[in-house]
């Protein structure tokens, strides 16, 4: 049972900061998913050039 939160290996690596990146990193893959999205349906519509799409594109940067 891992109770201090280390790598059960050698018990030198703190999980938290770990996990704070993996949570964070999947976060950034969602929301970038989300408005590559939004993108590809203005493409479709041909409003990829709208203040709307710039939001988007400024979003993913």
């Amino acid at each position: 049972m891992l109770v201090s939160g280390n790598d059960p290996e050698d018990g030198s690596l703190p999980l938290t900061p770990l996990r704070v990146i993996t949570i964070l990193g999947m976060a950034s893959v969602q929301v970038t998913v989300v408005c590559v999205g939004r993108l590809v349906a203005m493409v479709r519509r041909g409003t990829v050039f709208s203040p709307a799409a710039f939001r988007s594109v400024d979003d993913v940067i």
